[in-house]
């Protein structure tokens, strides 16, 4: 799952979820053409999710989300 939060830059996302334990990829995810272009942002984060990640990581991961919002607000 790609996102981004609005006026932060991925690499800052990516620094803190690190921080909290949590990986996620930035930038522009091999796709430049696509996310500066079209989707018009500087990159996006992306989450990946498999058979054995649980509803904790995904709470752990939205709580980590408002921890962000929190730090560049």
């Amino acid at each position: 799952m790609s996102f981004t939060l609005e006026e932060i830059h991925p690499h800052d996302i990516a620094a803190v979820l690190d921080q909290e334990g949590i990986a996620v990829r930035a930038g522009h995810l091999c796709a430049m053409p696509l996310v500066t272009q079209v989707l018009g942002v500087q990159g996006v984060c992306r989450a990946s999710f498999a058979a054995y990640t649980t509803t904790a990581d995904v709470d752990a991961l939205c709580t980590a989300l408002q921890k962000v919002q929190k730090v560049f607000a």
